[in-house]
């Protein structure tokens, strides 16, 4: 939502330029698709709360000092939503998903291609591409969110990536 005029972000809420309120994802998705959003069919019949604490911590694959915690993996296309803990000094390996993954850094820094990611920061791997190793120095926790979409493509835009914060660095991070 780059055009000025167009309206600002408030505590999660997108107030638009004549005073309209809306979600702020809502909001940034129907700007990136050009339309509104279509939501399915309710299939829970309330929200669901994660105590994410209540999680047990399991090692990482023959990674060591990184741990993750598989938080809940929802429907045919996800989200699947896990919490990725590295100690100081590990690095998790370079790979390649066959899905669109959103990681934001919440707690402290991370090293990926020469860039450093802070705090609040987001980092956008498209669907089949490759992405390198992630370091750090200090340690970090991470939050990732994949999916796998119909129209992947069009989320892994360089719009979707400038959207992921507003507050923090963000970046696509691997290109298809």
């Amino acid at each position: 939502m780059p055009e000025k005029g167009l309206g600002r972000f408030e505590k999660g809420i997108f107030v638009w330029a004549d005073g309209r309120k809306q979600d702020s994802f809502e909001a940034i998705q129907e700007y990136l698709i050009g339309g509104k959003v279509q939501y399915p069919e309710a299939r829970y019949d309330n929200y669901i709360i994660m105590r994410q604490s209540k999680f047990p911590w399991e090692p990482l694959d023959s990674v060591a000092g990184v741990n993750v915690r598989h938080l809940g993996y929802f429907n045919e296309r996800g989200p699947n939503i896990k919490i990725v803990k590295m100690d100081p000094e590990t690095e998790t390996p370079a790979g390649r998903v066959p899905f669109l993954q959103v990681r934001y850094v919440l707690e402290g820094e991370i090293l990926y291609q020469g860039e450093s990611y802070n705090p609040v920061s987001c980092m956008l791997v498209p669907a089949n591409a490759a992405y390198a190793r992630t370091t750090t120095s200090t340690g970090a926790t991470l939050l990732i969110l994949s999916e796998r979409r119909k129209n992947w493509q069009r989320s892994a835009s360089s719009k979707a990536a400038s959207s992921c914060s507003p507050t923090g660095a963000n970046r696509t991070v691997a290109k298809q």
